[in-house]
């Protein structure tokens, strides 16, 4: 592998020809990227911040890795050791150039990506209903084929290869576009589009939510207190209709191991395999707190709980916690939000975010996600996760109940970091318009 740098013809333009002189070549590396291991390897920029340009490859099993680029003086000589950009698992990966011609699909575990002859990509689930569609052109186009961009895109083209628009309606003006990028119909039923580096750029928004089973349609899971002492999840699987089954059991704990008054619950796709799994908060006796996985089963149930990140004794009270799960990062599985109000810092909330990781459990979360500063109540809060700017990326809103008793919806949007952006006030009502204490949002379950 080599480095060479471009110079200026004559009317300031880029004279290609330069980058094959021999002199003016430099090798920064050799026999350490063969194409069997790495089918995908490129360079866009600067990826740690360090303003020297990096390396990037896409393995095999999606997992993208980049290598910071070594300067000698002003140039770059070579490259360090590897580090991991968030893998992105769970899907079908669709690299530049794929094709899916009309009327052909590609499928993974619980959606279906077709192109319609009239010209339109469509979206439907494991249980045969359309989630979402481009819009077919109008006039319509006979034979019309779906082709992946190199920046990730999907353009929809006619039987002479004319190009007929955008399926996603990313263009050079989409933040966080890269020159490379891909795309991939993920497990949990999103069709998303990455840049180089891994980060989402764009979603259609169409996972199935607590979907225990993978069959298309989202059911319920039940944590229960028996009163003998003994714990237990159970499943209400869903009918075609919507109606519920009979609960079943799954993963049970004798009495005495666990305390429901010690405990935070949260459900989502945390390994994005498709199957919906739960997570807890929990407290233990010593005052320690560790937060557990509980990933979904193929039949609907929860499997034993692992154990993830763990936090010492005193470090965290549970009545100052609240925990939101959603995919704040654009990896195709959920994440954990913790919003945690500090005693000693004059009403100062911190938001952190657990990161998972292919093997069920949460890492140490980054306590520097979000701070909130001043007079945050969050007794005065209504908390909910959602994508609210169409990113791909899930964010995080509130209601806020203010001390004249008006209402004001707030917004955190998320970076592709894991940082989120100062909150943007929007929707305002007054007291009389609007009644906080009446209100209950309409979400997934979390506390």
């Amino acid at each position: 592998m080599y480095r060479s740098y471009g110079t200026p013809d004559p009317n300031g333009n880029l004279n290609a020809a330069t980058w094959g002189r021999a002199a003016g070549r430099v090798k920064i590396s050799t026999g350490t990227h063969p194409q069997s291991l790495y089918p995908a390897l490129g360079a866009s920029g600067d990826l740690n911040g360090d303003s020297t340009p990096d390396l990037w490859a896409r393995k095999s099993d999606n997992t993208l890795l980049g290598w910071p680029g070594k300067t000698t003086g002003t140039g770059l000589t070579g490259l360090g050791a590897s580090f991991t950009i968030e893998g992105i698992t769970g899907g079908l990966r669709l690299a530049p150039g794929s094709r899916i011609s009309s009327g052909q699909s590609i499928t993974s575990t619980t959606a279906k990506l077709t192109t319609k002859p009239a010209g339109n990509l469509v979206i439907t689930s494991s249980a045969g209903k359309e989630l979402w569609s481009s819009g077919a052109p109008s006039p319509a186009h006979a034979d019309a084929t779906a082709l992946v961009h190199t920046n990730g895109d999907i353009g929809l083209y006619d039987k002479g290869g004319t190009f007929i628009k955008s399926a996603t309606g990313i263009d050079s003006t989409t933040p966080g576009i890269t020159a490379e990028g891909s795309a991939q119909l993920q497990d949990r039923g999103s069709l998303v589009v990455h840049n180089a580096k891994g980060h989402s750029i764009w979603s259609s928004g169409t996972q199935i939510r607590h979907d225990y089973n993978r069959d298309g349609r989202s059911d319920i899971g039940v944590w229960y207190d028996h009163a003998d002492g003994s714990d237990a999840t159970w499943s209400f699987l869903t009918n075609t209709d919507g109606t519920f089954n009979r609960p079943t059991r799954s993963f049970q704990a004798p009495s005495g191991g666990w305390d429901v008054t010690r405990a935070r619950f949260a459900t989502g796709d945390f390994n994005g395999d498709g199957y919906g799994d739960a997570v807890v908060l929990y407290v233990k006796t010593d005052n320690s707190t560790r937060m557990w996985t509980l990933s979904g089963k193929s039949d609907g149930g929860f499997n034993e709980p692992i154990a993830g990140w763990d936090a010492p004794a005193g470090s965290l009270n549970l009545a100052a916690s609240t925990i939101q799960a959603g995919d704040f990062n654009g990896d195709g599985r959920d994440d954990i939000a913790l919003w945690y109000v500090y005693p000693d810092t004059h009403d100062q909330v911190m938001l952190t975010t657990a990161i998972s990781t292919p093997h069920d459990a949460f890492g140490p979360p980054n306590d520097k996600a979000l701070v909130v500063n001043g007079s945050w109540d969050l007794a005065k809060s209504r908390l909910v996760v959602g994508d609210y700017n169409g990113d791909g990326l899930d964010d995080l809103a509130a209601m806020y109940n203010n001390t004249d008793n008006s209402i004001t919806m707030w917004t955190w949007t998320i970076k592709p970091d894991g940082y989120f952006n100062a909150a943007k006030p929007g929707w305002t009502a007054n007291s009389n318009d609007w009644n906080f204490a009446a209100t209950r949002f309409l979400t997934s379950y979390t506390s």
